[in-house]
């Protein structure tokens, strides 16, 4: 009985180890082919490099490289991918496109169809890096509009169609709005141009917030003061975050229509609105900004307090005002925080 469960275990042995090595063997040849490829990819870039760049500098057809073959066609690819990091003529940008929709449109095509997440994902990066606009329907019939594809996907698919200009981008975002977070929102309107954001700006009331935080946040971002009326029909329309995230946007863009419009929020009871007007005060360095930083200045929220500090040290003469809080107020907390910015080094 003993012995045949001995012999048993031994077969068993036998058998895991032959299927171990053929299994190493396999991966170690598996390995060596693709170190080879690997070199002649690399071998065939180095080879091409030189006349590929000569095309998209000049957009010579006779330069065109005309590649064939798998490992070919990759070094093209990886070639214009590296191009694509580092051209900024709209003329280069162009040819670029033109050279990868002229080559590669049919196997990103198909890709885009794969059954492979890392494909499909690697393919979109792909197409918005070397500006295949010609694939933007493969794009939303394929990824926007299937219904398995992941979240990532769609961030990536929405943000190819915003920078192509997509006449569709904000019907695809509305539709997907409960799958986006606003970080993804924030992404993808990274890439929308002027034009493109009216939408945005026209449909702002009906947008849900995180679609809302996003627009504010990019308009903030850019800094384009011919926004600021917009900024400021939203701070007075509005309350709670979106009114918060409205006042950070027009502190960013450092400019107001009339300041007097902002002074009620030094008695607001939400200390970040009383730290952002704190902040916002520096545009306005009149009597009436003075005073309100002075009440600012002995808040009870650490936060007000630097940020009053800050803004008074900014005055003209804001060593002698912050020098007067420290030796005349009763608040230990704002002679302290006034200390702190005479000492600061920020006064000249």
């Amino acid at each position: 009985m003993l012995s045949g469960e001995l012999f048993a275990l031994s077969v068993l042995t036998v058998f895991i180890f032959v299927l171990l090595t053929f299994l190493l063997g396999y991966l170690l040849i598996r390995k060596a082919r693709e170190n080879r490829s690997r070199k002649r990819i690399k071998q065939y870039k180095e080879n091409y490099k030189a006349s590929v760049y000569d095309y998209l500098v000049t957009g010579d057809s006779s330069r065109l490289l005309r590649p064939s073959g798998k490992e070919r066609k990759l070094a093209i690819e990886e070639l214009l991918s590296d191009f694509s990091n580092v051209l900024e003529g709209e003329d280069e940008k162009k040819n670029l496109s033109n050279y990868a929709t002229l080559y590669l449109t049919e196997t990103y095509r198909s890709y885009l169809k794969s059954r492979q997440w890392s494909k499909r994902m690697n393919t979109l990066f792909l197409i918005e890096d070397l500006y295949m606009d010609g694939l933007a329907e493969d794009v939303k019939k394929n990824i926007v509009d299937h219904p398995r594809v992941t979240k990532e996907e769609v961030v990536q698919a929405l943000s190819i169609l915003a920078r192509f200009k997509n006449s569709e981008l904000y019907y695809y975002i509305d539709l997907k709005s409960e799958q986006l977070l606003e970080f993804d929102l924030r992404t993808i309107l990274r890439r929308v141009e002027d034009d493109e954001f009216n939408v945005f700006l026209d449909n702002f009331k009906k947008e849900a917030p995180a679609l809302q935080y996003a627009v504010v946040e990019k308009i903030g971002n850019s800094k384009d003061i011919e926004s600021i009326s917009f900024l400021e029909s939203i701070y007075q329309e509005y309350k709670g975050e979106i009114k918060i995230r409205a006042l950070k946007a027009i502190v960013k863009i450092g400019y107001v229509n009339d300041i007097t419009d902002y002074l009620p929020l030094c008695e607001s009871s939400s200390w970040q609105e009383r730290m952002l007007v704190a902040r916002l005060l520096k545009i306005e360095q009149d009597q009436r900004s003075q005073n309100c930083l002075k009440k600012l200045l002995h808040d009870e929220s650490w936060w007000v307090r630097s940020q009053a500090g800050e803004s008074l040290a900014s005055f003209q003469d804001g060593f002698e005002i912050l020098t007067t809080i420290t030796q005349e107020s009763q608040d230990a907390y704002a002679r302290d925080m006034a200390n702190e910015w005479l000492n600061k080094g920020v006064i000249t």
